[in-house]
């Protein structure tokens, strides 16, 4: 098994950091990067099973998201791989949590999609609203 842990360096809140020490700890016949902010990640030119990114305070993740924007086909393609619809897939890039995203989030979500991110739908919520705008 190929993991990749991205960003470590700033995507360490809520003890994340032990995330990856039991990982190494309770997976035999693995192989682990720990693939830095100023690296190319290891999943643009090799296959990896599992890509990991911790919790990120809302600054870090407009960062995270500025480093990641340029493989945005590339993970689209890795989680079509898994039967995701479009929507879904949206909604795993943007995070999930049933929080409503900071206006900078919902702008870099904006620019991704093409599609307004609205005021009134996030997290649990955001998956349906998604799913609307792809039917019109």
């Amino acid at each position: 098994m190929k993991i990749e842990i991205l960003y470590s360096e700033i995507c360490n809140l809520y003890g994340d950091y032990y995330n990856h020490i039991y990982l190494e700890k309770n997976l035999s016949d693995k192989t682990i990067y720990k693939t830095s902010l100023y690296d190319t990640p290891k999943f643009i030119n090799e296959d990896i099973d599992l890509i990991y990114i911790g919790s990120a305070s809302e600054t870090n993740q407009l960062l995270i998201i500025e480093k990641l924007m340029p493989y945005k086909e590339k993970l689209k393609e890795a989680l079509r791989s898994f039967g995701l619809a479009e929507s879904s897939i949206i909604v795993y890039l943007a995070g999930s949590q049933d929080k409503k995203p900071n206006g900078e989030i919902r702008y870099a979500l904006s620019q991704m999609k093409g599609i307004k991110h609205p005021f009134n739908a996030w997290g649990l919520n955001m998956k349906e609203y998604l799913k609307t705008q792809e039917q019109k």
